[in-house]
């Protein structure tokens, strides 16, 4: 009994959408031969019949020319992979321990002229051990965000500051909700609130308190670092309207 590459069947699924890295993409020839022996390889353990192999490998090989690889190329590193596999001579292409890898972003043929030339001075003075070049690719996110910026008030896990317009008092909170939600509760609902307590016993300043007095000092991903951030910006801003009711002891691991 053998399934499809893609899935597996009775269970619900993305719809795969056939794109792969494109052959003639601006990254390092290597990743394109780990994409095709990737997809070969599984093929391979998943299917457990000659028949249901066969035919996700010629599906592979579909796949590949909707990608633009070309038949000869991609063939030949199929051809390569099944022989390691059948022959169980997966060892030769194994990283061995003692090998040194060396990060360099990639810049297309000069990348590849460089480890050329580095992999020749390597075979001649560093037998003893093992060396690789890793070329990173340049990712589109890198120079802009493909997402649209979260407005500040729609922001949640943040540390806060309040500075009164009406006088000097300040205020330091944290909140994991929206932050608009929590500026909400300061002005208008909040009765306990240091905030709320001072805009509603001055006059002049109640009047003169919105939104724009305040803002955000710092983020954080968990609650725990959400509570260590609070009480470092606490301790730097001192602000006049906090006022401590209650504390978590925590030790720092150095």
């Amino acid at each position: 009994m053998w399934g499809p590459i893609w899935g597996t069947p009775g269970f619900p699924e993305t719809p795969f959408t056939g794109i792969l890295t494109n052959f003639f993409s601006f990254t390092s020839f290597s990743y394109k031969k780990g994409l095709v022996n990737c997809l070969v390889e599984r093929a391979f353990k998943i299917n457990n019949t000659w028949i249901g192999f066969h035919h996700d490998l010629n599906e592979i090989k579909n796949i590949l020319l909707k990608n633009s690889f070309p038949s000869l190329i991609s063939d030949k590193i199929i051809k390569s992979k099944l022989e390691k596999l059948i022959n169980k001579n997966e060892s030769c292409g194994k990283v061995q321990s003692n090998t040194r890898f060396f990060k360099l972003p990639y810049l297309g043929k000069q990348s590849e002229n460089l480890n050329k030339k580095v992999f020749t001075l390597y075979k001649k003075y560093c037998k003893s051990v093992q060396f690789k070049l890793v070329f990173t690719s340049t990712k589109i996110k890198s120079f802009f965000s493909a997402k649209d910026s979260v407005p500040q008030y729609l922001k949640s896990r943040v540390v806060y500051k309040f500075s009164c317009a009406g006088c000097n008092s300040c205020y330091v909170g944290e909140t994991t909700r929206h932050l608009d939600t929590r500026i909400e509760e300061h002005l208008k609902k909040d009765k306990k609130s240091a905030v709320y307590k001072h805009i509603h016993e001055k006059v002049n300043c109640f009047d003169k308190c919105t939104k724009q007095c305040f803002s955000i000092l710092d983020t954080a991903t968990t609650m725990y670092q959400l509570k260590i951030k609070e009480g470092m910006y606490i301790g730097w801003e001192n602000p006049d309207l906090n006022r401590q009711v209650k504390y978590i002891r925590c030790s720092l691991t150095v």
